[in-house]
């Protein structure tokens, strides 16, 4: 059966996150958006968008915003680039001065 959640389809339950995250920001939802499109298999991107708004609980929203904003800038997408801005305190402002160091393995 493979439910993914309560609801029983990933394009539902993305659409839900999608909603949750246009009522805080909208660099949020365009993000989010962006990363499931890059996906392109929904279970994957349901996980990544799902894992995303859950940073909002250990760093706010305010953070996740702004980390969204820097990654967004860098073009990297996915729940592991956003965790690592944030865990590196990289947003707007240092956001440009890093874009080597992000991109490197």
């Amino acid at each position: 059966h493979g439910l993914p959640g309560r609801h029983g389809s990933y394009e539902k339950d993305l659409e839900q996150i999608y909603e949750r995250a246009g009522q805080t920001d909208n660099v949020l939802l365009l993000y989010l958006r962006k990363v499931a499109e890059l996906k392109k298999y929904p279970p994957a991107a349901f996980r990544s968008c799902r894992g995303i708004m859950a940073l909002e609980k250990t760093f706010g929203l305010e953070r996740l915003v702004a980390a969204s904003a820097c990654a967004t800038q860098l073009r990297l997408y996915g729940y592991q680039e956003i965790r690592r801005i944030l865990e590196r305190g990289m947003m707007q402002t240092s956001c440009q001065k890093t874009t080597l160091t992000m991109r490197s393995p």
